[in-house]
């Protein structure tokens, strides 16, 4: 789920982000994430904004497969909790 979720990010993406598109526990998704990192197999530790560390695809291709592997439904899903997610973090 958690690999959905950046897949539909596409860009570097926060636990907190991750976590609100997912409505799960903060703390839960970046132990996850953290441990997706370690080794950089399929994510990398991305440079931080504003001190908070953010995640990313070690490579296009692999968010590309996931990606491609959602259903038109969950990505639609996905996509409106991640946005309603970031407006809430990040009001303008």
């Amino acid at each position: 789920a958690v690999l959905a979720a950046a897949s539909i990010a596409g860009l570097p993406v926060t636990a907190a982000e991750l976590a609100g598109a997912l409505r799960r526990p903060e703390l839960a998704v970046e132990r996850l994430c953290a441990e997706l990192a370690r080794g950089g197999r399929l994510l990398r530790v991305a440079p931080a904004r504003g001190g908070t560390r953010r995640y990313a695809f070690v490579h296009h291709a692999y968010l590309q497969v996931v990606r491609n592997g959602l259903g038109a439904a969950r990505r639609r899903q996905l996509s409106r909790r991640l946005g309603t997610c970031l407006a809430a973090l990040h009001p303008h």
